[in-house]
């Protein structure tokens, strides 16, 4: 359960890394958005844990360097799941950082329905999905801008 946790955690920190390192309030300004405040509170979390900031900032810088790397984003989850597990209390509150503006859009259809000519668009972090259980989708379109 940890591990699902850093993960996400990871995957939302992530692209604001070089961000999260400068802090700059006038960078904060600049982006604004609901994700870059997410990741912000999430970080502000991590760091009131006692030696977390000195564990995470060099995982993150190395995050930062390359957003993309899976092994730098491997290296900051499994740092953060041993600071997780240090400090159970930080877990929880992650946990509900995340979970607090969580954004989906899903379209269900069952008993062999279908789903038809559907667009979805969602700006920010969230999950978009479509299923049709023993039917068919056609002409499906998710947006995450």
């Amino acid at each position: 359960m940890l591990d699902q946790l850093a993960a996400e955690v990871t995957t939302l920190l992530a692209p604001f890394a070089p961000l999260l390192l400068e802090a700059g309030n006038e960078i904060a300004d600049k982006v604004g958005d609901a994700a870059w405040n997410q990741a912000r509170q999430l970080w502000s979390k991590i760091f009131s844990a006692g030696d977390a900031k000195s564990k995470l900032t060099p995982a993150l810088q190395l995050v930062g360097a390359d957003t993309n790397d899976p092994v730098y984003r491997a290296a900051f989850a499994k740092i953060l799941l041993a600071v997780m597990n240090q400090h159970p209390q930080l877990a929880s509150e992650l946990a509900a950082g995340l979970k607090a503006d969580r954004r989906v859009q899903e379209v269900l259809a069952t008993q062999k329905g279908s789903v038809e000519d559907v667009r979805l668009r969602m700006s920010g972090h969230g999950q978009q999905r479509v299923e049709a259980r023993g039917g068919t989708i056609k002409n499906v379109s998710l947006d995450l801008d």
